[in-house]
């Protein structure tokens, strides 16, 4: 946690991607590892305890999640940073 709190002394919040991988295809066999593994990235703030919120996002390929994290009990921040990624950008 110490960690997190020393970058949130720079930063409102902290964007990363939500999986290292897009989105599964429908038609893509059932692998329990590899849609296991794929949540490996959302750990760290949940051990944490901080509000985190996964955005999707279109690209020419498949969609990817872009997962907004903030400081503790600051609910509000990331929400208006999604609200405005899901605007495309667009207040």
């Amino acid at each position: 946690m110490r960690e997190f709190d020393e970058v949130f002394a720079d930063v409102d919040a902290i964007i990363s991607p939500t999986s290292f991988r897009t989105a599964f295809r429908l038609d893509e066999p059932s692998d329990f590892v590899k849609i296991y593994s794929s949540t490996m990235y959302t750990v760290p703030m949940n051990l944490a305890g901080l509000p985190c919120v996964s955005v999707p996002v279109k690209t020419s390929l498949m969609p990817v999640g872009i997962s907004i994290t903030g400081r503790k009990f600051d609910e509000t921040a990331i929400l208006n940073i999604a609200d405005l990624i899901e605007k495309g950008g667009k207040s």
